[in-house]
């Protein structure tokens, strides 16, 4: 049965009895690339992470929405949407917003079990979940009626505290594909007919009153296939959204031990085993059969030992593995213990680096120290390299002028391949190299009653300005003055009097100021 609120089939109105009203928009943002995504494993009200894939989509995500004006920011109280919302509220400057009636649905007894597990044990279950929610039931679950009807009143609070205004909120899968399909007038089960939208699909509402129409849905237009969730995997172009997966049982475990067999329908295709040390969970074997390598199963096993170290409160896992291996494991978010490849190929903020103003995240302070341009060329001219937080290097970076990136000249990287994500090779700068402070252009002056107007082109990575101006062209009794912006009004000016002025930019070393060169001398007569 159809919810009594909707209107036909086929239409796109949630529908209340319209009024006047001025149109809020809202952007609905899907998730970066979590853990349950990555690891084949369902994720419902799990708080689980963002994976070093999502931080990269959330770098597009964030150059997506570069020009738009955002009011207010809100997304579920689970951590993989506030860092997903952080990508926008944060450049602006603006507060997170938690809104507990985003969550993604409950799994209940599916909670952190493999979908391939949930596929053995209750097959007919798994499809209706994606195919006939209507249909889904499972012992401590929500059903998909009740998920629809918080993320309505959710959508609707939003509405009612922005009117007229631009915001985002960061939501879940289902609970996304349970909202829009509602919102454009379809049942349950006409929902699981409905497409699924790839980690940080953008999609547009506009409310006005209490009509709330879907302008377009599920764009992930601005990933990249490299970094996009959906292209490597299959599960969402089935007829029933089935997909080949491991399950796991435990073959042995004893004190602080753990062994897992990974298990392809009926046949062993793969062991992990683990122990426990003092600040971490170690790996000591990994092993898939050979016919399965490159088909994405050995995440799978990763994933198990990433659950198992956080029921023993162990945050990080630890390994051996041969040359050859370490750009596998690299891409999940190991790094060398050697000195050489480890923190010194991370791009991460120190405190001289914030102190001349590069931005860091106040929440999630590893998220957001990658944006360093390199010398390294990028993928045009007006785009530099960016290196990641993780140390890989995304070559079509963001244009050079970038307002959120931090400038790291001394920084020169031999890229190991030229396509779109490459680890760090060797840093080739032994010494280091201070940064200069660019030159300032563009100086332009207008007067008015006995005052000057000064204005010039901002300058990137710097702390301040000095203006300095004279009636001698040899600056006899100039006068200075310092400024945070990129505009200053000099005011008492002697008329009839020819003033020269000049500006130059600054950054801080510690308490000392270092300046740039000085911009072209530009005069002006001061009318009666």
């Amino acid at each position: 049965m159809r919810p009594a609120a909707l209107s036909s089939a086929g239409a796109s109105n949630l529908h209340k009895g319209a009024r006047a009203a001025m149109t809020t928009k809202i952007f609905l943002v899907r998730h970066a690339e979590a853990e349950g995504n990555l690891f084949r494993v369902a994720h419902g009200q799990y708080d689980s992470v963002i994976t070093p894939q999502g931080y990269r989509q959330l770098a597009y995500l964030r150059e997506r929405f570069r020009e738009e004006r955002l009011d207010a920011v809100y997304g579920s109280d689970l951590t993989r949407t506030h860092i997903t919302a952080s990508a926008l509220y944060v450049p602006r400057g603006l507060e997170f917003r938690p809104l507990p009636l985003l969550r993604e649905i409950r799994l209940g007894v599916w909670e952190q079990l493999s979908w391939g597990q949930i596929q053995r044990t209750d097959k007919q279950m798994y499809v209706d979940f994606n195919k006939r929610p209507d249909l889904w039931c499972v012992e401590g679950a929500e059903t998909f009626a009740q998920v629809r009807d918080r993320t309505l009143e959710g959508i609707r609070q939003i509405a009612a505290e922005n009117p007229g205004g631009t915001v985002a909120a960061a939501s879940h899968g289902a609970a996304l594909r349970t909202l829009l399909g509602t919102l454009q007038g379809m049942s349950l089960e006409e929902i699981g007919q409905t497409g699924h939208g790839d980690n940080t699909a953008v999609s547009l509402l506009e409310a006005e009153g209490d009509d709330i129409r879907v302008v377009f849905r599920d764009d992930a237009s601005h990933l990249p296939a490299a970094v996009s969730t959906f292209r490597r995997q299959s599960w969402h172009k089935d007829d029933a959204a089935t997909e080949p997966g491991l399950w796991f049982r435990a073959a042995s475990e004893g004190d602080g031990t753990r062994t897992e067999e990974a298990l392809l329908e009926e046949e062993v295709s793969g062991t992990i085993s683990m122990a426990l040390e003092p600040e971490a969970l170690r790996i000591t074997d990994y092993q898939l059969v050979p016919a399965l390598r490159g088909q994405r199963y050995g995440i799978q096993l990763l994933g198990q030992a990433v659950q198992y170290a956080r029921t023993r409160g162990r945050e990080a896992l630890v390994l051996r593995c041969p040359e050859e291996l370490k750009g596998y494991f690299a891409k999940y978010g190991f790094v060398s213990s050697r000195s050489d490849n480890a923190e010194s190929r991370r791009a991460m903020n120190t405190a001289f680096t914030k102190g001349q103003g590069a931005w860091t995240s106040a929440y999630a302070e590893d998220a957001w120290n990658g944006y360093w341009w390199l010398r390294s060329p990028g993928g045009d001219s007006g785009n530099a390299s960016i290196m990641f937080f993780l140390g890989s290097v995304l070559t079509t970076g963001y244009n050079v002028c970038h307002r959120y990136g931090a400038v790291r000249p001394a920084l020169h990287l031999n890229l190991s391949s030229d396509s779109g994500w490459s680890y760090a090779g060797t840093v080739t700068s032994s010494d280091p190299v201070k940064a200069t402070v660019g030159k300032v252009s563009s100086l332009k002056l207008k007067q008015k009653k006995g005052t000057v107007t000064a204005s010039w082109k901002e300058t990137a990575g710097v702390k301040g300005y000095q203006i300095c101006y004279s009636t001698s062209k040899k600056w006899k009794g100039k006068k200075q003055k310092l400024i945070s912006k990129n505009k200053a009004v000099i005011k008492k000016l002697k008329k009839k009097r020819t003033y020269y002025f000049r500006v130059r930019a600054y950054r801080l070393e510690g308490r000392k100021k270092v300046y740039g060169a000085w911009s072209s001398v530009k005069k002006i007569k001061i009318k009666k």
